[in-house]
């Protein structure tokens, strides 16, 4: 799955990723550290790389619920427009990040 790199507006496609999530979030993911809301939870600050862009998780922490060994790591966004939630495995290192990516939804890019 390509994600991109830079994002146009990077206001509006977060406000949108963090839409979207909100909604899938409820049935898909178990917040373990933090409380109020998703922006004070997880704190989502925006980077690009070389690699790709993405709203960050700087500050909670949450699990994938129906496999808990996977880390929620960030919001990012597919070249054909899908939500991805990116999550990082808990025995993931330096040398072997092992990482999943999920689509949870659309954005416009």
């Amino acid at each position: 799955m390509k994600l991109l790199a830079e994002w146009k507006d990077v206001e509006r496609t977060s406000k949108e990723l963090i839409r979207v999530f909100a909604i899938w979030r409820l049935s898909n993911l178990r917040i373990t550290v933090g409380r109020g809301s998703l922006e004070n939870i997880f704190g989502f600050p925006y980077t690009s790389s070389s690699d790709y862009a993405a709203i960050w998780n700087c500050q909670g922490e949450a699990v994938y619920k129906w496999s808990p060994e996977w880390r929620f790591e960030a919001l990012a966004v597919n070249e054909n427009g899908d939500a991805v939630a990116v999550f990082e495995h808990e025995n993931g290192t330096i040398e072997t990040l092992d990482r999943m990516n999920i689509i949870i939804g659309k954005v416009e890019v």
